[in-house]
Order: C-alpha cells, then sequence, then structure tokens
C-alpha cells in the first residue's frame, strides 16, 4: 500500500510539473519580445541584398553613404550608420552630422577638429563628436580615409 501510494504521489508531482512548464512555455510564446530598434525594409542591415547607395559629397572632401537609418519603436531617437570617405591630400569644409556621433577610422589617418577638440586618428581609433558641433577632417595621405560614423540624434 506505501509503495503504491509513493507512486500515485510522485505521478501526481510529475503532471502539475508538466502542466507548469506548459502554462509558462504559452505565456512566453504570447508575450511580444521588446523592439526597441526597427529596420525598414531596403536597409542593409535587414537585407543584405539590398545595394548599397553611393557616397554624396556632404562638405567640400568630405563624402558620405547610409548604411543604416532607423529609429526606436516609439520614434524617440534615431540612429544611424554612415560610412565617410576623406579625399586624398584634403582639407575638408566643416559640416555639422544631424546628432552626436562616434567616428571609427577604417583606413588611412586623418586629423579632426570638432568644436573645441582636436585630435589624430590612425587605424581603429574613435573619437567621440558632440552633437551640434562643426567638424572638419584633415587627409594629409596620399590615399583616401575611410571612417564609419555612428549618429545618435533625439527627436
Amino acid at each position: 500500500m506505501a509503495i503504491t501510494t509513493r507512486y500515485v504521489r510522485v505521478l501526481i508531482f510529475a503532471l502539475m510539473t508538466g502542466a507548469a512548464s506548459i502554462g509558462l512555455a504559452q505565456v512566453a510564446a504570447t508575450s511580444p519580445a521588446p523592439a526597441p530598434i526597427t529596420f525598414p525594409k531596403g536597409v542593409r542591415s535587414s537585407n543584405p541584398l539590398a545595394p548599397t547607395p553611393q557616397f554624396a559629397a556632404i562638405a567640400s572632401g568630405l563624402y558620405a553613404r547610409t548604411i543604416v537609418d532607423t529609429q526606436s519603436a516609439k520614434g524617440d531617437y534615431k540612429i544611424r550608420v554612415w560610412s565617410l570617405s576623406v579625399s586624398p591630400n584634403a582639407t575638408t569644409g566643416d559640416v555639422t552630422l544631424p546628432g552626436a556621433a562616434m567616428l571609427s577610422l577604417t583606413a588611412g589617418t586623418i586629423e579632426y577638429v570638432a568644436g573645441d577638440q582636436h585630435g589624430k586618428l590612425q587605424p581603429g581609433d574613435t573619437a567621440a563628436i558632440p552633437e551640434g558641433a562643426s567638424l572638419h577632417l584633415i587627409n594629409d595621405g596620399a590615399r583616401a580615409a575611410v571612417l564609419r560614423a555612428v549618429i545618435v540624434s533625439s527627436r
């Protein structure tokens, strides 16, 4: 009799545990995952077959193309990722980026002046550019310098 009661208790415990885990799985399956960033169709990050846009001049000697242009689900901030190219042996005209930016140099060597900040970047170096700062870049090299800019702005 004791053995039968023990097996019944184990069976009841197993059934309750299984039912609880099925209930939790259903709740997890119906709860939407948070999506703070949305990528529209045609953006290269969501569709690797989307064509990369051509570079366009944003200042003399400075060219940009958009890699990602998106915003938060609520629309309270935007994130842009640009690829920048600085002409060889050139000092660019002044440009104000559409938000605070992080520049990362991937090829070449440049000097930058952003408001009262200035510095020199080698490949792999980064620089923070404050929102609203006037930026110009100096490339003394014989080849174009290539940068990645991650730009964040609020409404």
